[in-house]
């Protein structure tokens, strides 16, 4: 998948112009059971440059997204990074801040410092378990999470001042998935060879 930032592109289990799944049996995604998602990527390229939106010097969009929003719509937006001599480090995965607004007028979605390095121009296994108010992320089999935090409420998302305005706000969405590029301030090449979903794990 490669994408610009006229035309952002992704993967979703719900359909582009109506808020309705693709898969009408599409597993509910319960977070006091537990939810287990796991998928295989890699970035060939990422450019996020221009997209800090706070003022902070850190730019707050990412060339490539992993949503998950579960039946009460709490959730977590990743963001992966590639390449960027701008950021504390090269390679880096990092979470979308929750808030009431975006900037100026809040924080939703800024870059937060919930965040580590990770290599992720090499194909790697990911696997996000949440559960409760809580995620982990893991890599590649390791025991070890890369990222560990609290699960936000993204949901004060206003879908229609994005260009062009969505047809729907994902962040209300119960039981969203996506994986791509949602936005026009970044760009990407990635390549996705699995996603899958387990939504009743076994998560200590």
């Amino acid at each position: 998948m490669t994408t610009n930032r006229a035309a952002p592109a992704g993967y979703s289990n719900y359909q582009l112009t109506q808020q309705s799944l693709v898969n009408p049996s599409f597993p509910l995604l319960d977070r006091t059971k537990g939810i287990t998602i796991q998928f295989d990527i890699k970035l060939n390229a990422e450019n996020h440059e221009g997209s800090d939106k706070n003022g902070d010097g850190i730019g707050d969009r990412a060339g490539f997204s992993v949503i998950v929003i579960s039946n009460d719509k709490k959730g977590i937006e990743l963001g992966f990074w590639k390449d960027d001599a701008n950021l504390w480090v090269s390679d880096r995965i990092w979470i979308q801040q929750d808030g009431k607004a975006e900037p100026p007028r809040g924080n939703l979605f800024t870059h937060t410092a919930e965040g580590s390095a990770f290599n992720t121009g090499s194909m790697t296994h990911y696997e996000l378990q949440i559960y409760g108010n809580n995620y982990r992320l893991f890599a590649n089999g390791s025991s070890a999470p890369i990222l560990t935090g609290a699960l936000r409420d993204y949901t004060a998302f206003d879908h229609t001042t994005t260009i062009p305005p969505l047809f729907y706000n994902p962040y209300t969405t119960s039981n969203f998935l996506f994986f791509g590029d949602n936005t026009v301030s970044a760009s990407a090449s990635v390549d996705l060879k699995r996603i899958a979903v387990d939504p009743n794990p076994v998560v200590p």
